[in-house]
C-alpha cells in the first residue's frame, strides 16, 4: 500500500484518477491527490497511497509554486529543511533545494516542485522504485510503469534489445525498461525536469568512498556491527511488531540477531519457507536461530498449488518483468506477514555489499586472463554475462533470426557493463564487481522485486544490510576482508560471530533454491504448455518454438543443457507480462 504517481505539465482532466485506479492494488486504503495549477495552465497533480506504518508529510505552498511529498519513510526528514524562508531561497537558487534534498536518507521516492522545475528523487539504495516518461511536454511518473499508460496517447511498444537483456540477466539492468520511452530512475539519483528538458543527477556516487588505505580489520568489524545497530535505532519508530524473514543464511541470521538483541528474546516473530517434502531447504539452520532467540516462528510451505491461481496477478504486480522465481516466495511471505505486521526485516544486501557468488569465478577469470584466441576487449564482459547462468548462451537459439537482427546483439549487452570495468573508480577489481552488483542487481532486481511484492501486501521492507551507510561501508572496507580467500562476506561473519551460531557462519552460500526444474516436469508442465503453446509463440514472432518445445520436453541436447527450469520460468513470466502489457492491458 505504498504508491506515488502523477504528472507535471499541461492540465489533463481525469488523468490522476485513471492512474490511481490502475494502481488500486497498491493503495487498498485509498489514496489522496494534490494539485497545483498556474494561471498559464501548468499543472502538477500527485497521488499518494495511504499506508499504516507512517504518515509522509506534504508541504504545499501554492503562492510560491512549491510542493513536496514522498512515499515510504525518511527517518531524518525535518520540516525546518523546507521552511518558508528556505522555500523563497530555493526559487532564486535551485542548488539550495538540491542541497537539502540530498541530505535525506531512508526508503522513499520523493516529488518536489520549485517554480517551473520538477524534481523526482529515489533513495540512495533504491529500496523504492519510480518510473517516468515524457509525452507532449508532460512528465508522467509512477511507482509502476502501467500507471503511465493511463494517458492513452502513450504507446506500449516493446524495446527489442530488452529481450536480450531480460534473458541474460533475468531482469532489465540500468535506466531502460521493457518498453520504449519508459525509464527507471536509478538509485541515488534525482531527475530534474525544467522547460521540457530532462537531466539526471547522481547525488550518491558511492564508489568515491573507496579507500586505498583502509581501516584496520578490528575497526572495520566494529563499525559494521555498530551500523547495523544504528539502523535498528533509526527505524525503530516504524516497527510495531518486529518480524524477520529468516532463510537460514548468514544475512538474515545477522539481521535477526541484531533485531532480537534490541527487542529481546520472545519479542520477535520469524517466518521461513520450504518447498515441501523431498526438496532442499535451509530449515535446519533457520531453526538454530529460532532456538537461540526463542522467536515466534512459523514455516510457510510453497508449492505450485499455493500460487498457480494467482500467477498472472503476481506478474501484473511485478510490472517490469523479473524472471527470478524468488518473486513467488517474496510475494507469499509478504502476504503471510501482513497478518501480523506492516513492516518486515530481511537480509537483502549481504551479497551485493559484502560478497556475491560471481566474485570468485570473476577473480579466476582475471587471474588466468583471456585465452589467445579471445584477446578482445569484451572478454571480461562476456565472462560476467556467462556468470549469470541464465539464457545468455541460448539467445541466438531462443530468438527468431529475423527478430534477433533487429536488436543490438551482444554488443548491446557488453555496453551495459563496459563503463563499470573501464571506470577509474573504484580501483579494486572486487569493488568494481561490488558496484555492478549494488547498482544493477541490487537497484534493478533485488530491491524493486521486494518493493513490488511487499507493497501489494501493505508491507514496508527494511533491509539493514542494504542501506546508504552499508553501501558506503562496502567501499570503505578492504576488499580482502569482504572476500578472504574463498570465504565470502568474511567481515560480516566476524562482526556477528558472537550472536550467530558457528554452523551458520561456516556454511557455504546456498541461496533460495526454488525447485522450478522439478515443478516444470510435474505440477507446472501443463501451465508451461498452455502459456508457451505453438500458436501463442508463433503469433508473436519473437521466439523459436522448436527450441521452447525442447525446453518443455527437457531435451538436454537440443536446449543447451543446464537450467531448463529457470529458462522456462523466464519464458512464462515474459509471456504473461507481454499479454498483459502489450497485447491487451490488464489481468
Amino acid at each position: 500500500m505504498s504508491s506515488i504517481f502523477g504528472y507535471f505539465g499541461k492540465h489533463s482532466p481525469g488523468l490522476i484518477d485513471k492512474m490511481g485506479n490502475i494502481l488500486s492494488h497498491r493503495h487498498k486504503n485509498g489514496y489522496k491527490t494534490y494539485s497545483q495549477k498556474d494561471a498559464n495552465n501548468k499543472c502538477l497533480e500527485v497521488g499518494r497511497g495511504k499506508v499504516t506504518y507512517s504518515s509522509p508529510l506534504c508541504i504545499s505552498v501554492p503562492e510560491q509554486r512549491f510542493f513536496l511529498t514522498y512515499t515510504g519513510v525518511i527517518p531524518n526528514f525535518d520540516e525546518t529543511m523546507f521552511s518558508q524562508e528556505k522555500i523563497k531561497s530555493f526559487l532564486s537558487d535551485p542548488l539550495r533545494v538540491l542541497n537539502e534534498l540530498t541530505k535525506l536518507d531512508g526508503i522513499f521516492v520523493l516529488v518536489c516542485r520549485v517554480g517551473d522545475v520538477l524534481y523526482l528523487m529515489r533513495d540512495p539504495a533504491g529500496a523504492k522504485v519510480i518510473y517516468w516518461t515524457e509525452n507532449k511536454g508532460n512528465l508522467l511518473f509512477s511507482n509502476e510503469i502501467k500507471a503511465l499508460f493511463a494517458d492513452s496517447t502513450i504507446s506500449r511498444k516493446l524495446r527489442k534489445q530488452a529481450i536480450l537483456e531480460y534473458f541474460t540477466f533475468s531482469f532489465i539492468p540500468g535506466e531502460n525498461t521493457m518498453l520504449e520511452g519508459v525509464k527507471e530512475l536509478q538509485p541515488g539519483h534525482i531527475l530534474e525536469f525544467s522547460k521540457g528538458r530532462i537531466r539526471t543527477i547522481n547525488y550518491f556516487p558511492f564508489e568515491t568512498y573507496e579507500k586505498i588505505e583502509t581501516m584496520d580489520f578490528e575497526t572495520s568489524k566494529k563499525l559494521l556491527r555498530k551500523e547495523l545497530e544504528v539502523y535498528m535505532n533509526q527505524y525503530e519508530k516504524f516497527i510495531k511488531t518486529p518480524l524477520v524473514f529468516l532463510s537460514g543464511g548468514i544475512d538474515s541470521s545477522a539481521v535477526l540477531a541484531i533485531t532480537a538483541l534490541k527487542y529481546g528474546k520472545k519479542a520477535v516473530r520469524t517466518i521461513s519457507i520450504h518447498f515441501g517434502t523431498g526438496y532442499t531447504n535451509e530449515n535446519e539452520f533457520a531453526q538454530m536461530m529460532v532456538d537461540k532467540y526463542d522467536t515466534n516462528h512459523s514455516y510457510l510451505e510453497i508449492t505450485p498449488k499455493s500460487f498457480r491461481k494467482e500467477f498472472k496477478k503476481i506478474i501484473w504486480y511485478l510490472d517490469d518483468p523479473i524472471g527470478d522465481p524468488v518473486t513467488i516466495p517474496n510475494y507469499l511471505i509478504s502476504k503471510e506477514a501482513s497478518k501480523y505486521t506492516d513492516v518486515i526485516l530481511n537480509g537483502e544486501g549481504g551479497d551485493p555489499c559484502f560478497g556475491g557468488p560471481k566474485n570468485i569465478p570473476m577473480l579466476l577469470s582475471l587471474l588466468y586472463g583471456a585465452p589467445q584466441e579471445n584477446l578482445q576487449s569484451n572478454w571480461m564482459e562476456d565472462n560476467y554475462l556467462l556468470s549469470y547462468q541464465r539464457g545468455y548462451r541460448d539467445i541466438e537459439h531462443l530468438l527468431e533470426p529475423s527478430f534477433y537482427k533487429k536488436t543490438e546483439g551482444k554488443e548491446g549487452l557488453y555496453s551495459i557493463l563496459r563503463p563499470y570495468f573501464q571506470a577509474k573508480s573504484p580501483v579494486s577489481f572486487i569493488n568494481k564487481l561490488m558496484k555492478i552488483n549494488i547498482q544493477l542487481k541490487g537497484g534493478n532486481l533485488i530491491l524493486p522485486k521486494v518493493d513490488k511484492m511487499t507493497s501489494v501486501n501493505g508491507i514496508l521492507p527494511l533491509s539493514p544490510l542494504f542501506s546508504k551507510r552499508m553501501i558506503q561501508l562496502s567501499m570503505e572496507t578492504s576488499a580482502q576482508w569482504k572476500l578472504n580467500g574463498n570465504i565470502e562476506k568474511w567481515i560480516l561473519k566476524k562482526a556477528v560471530e558472537d550472536c550467530v551460531p558457528t554452523p551458520i557462519l561456516q556454511r557455504p552460500k546456498s541461496g533460495m533454491k526454488v525447485p522450478v526444474r522439478f515443478w516444470f516436469q510435474k505440477e507446472l508442465k501443463s501451465m508451461a504448455k498452455e502459456i508457451l503453446s505453438k500458436k501463442r509463440i508463433q503469433s508473436h514472432e519473437i521466439f523459436r518454438y522448436d527450441y521452447i518445445k525442447s525446453l518443455i520436453k527437457y531435451d538436454l541436447e537440443v536446449s543447451n543443457g543446464a537450467r531448463q527450469g529457470l529458462k522456462l520460468w523466464m519464458l512464462i513470466t515474459f509471456m504473461a507480462w507481454y499479454e498483459q502489457m502489450i497485447e491487451s492491458f490488464g489481468v
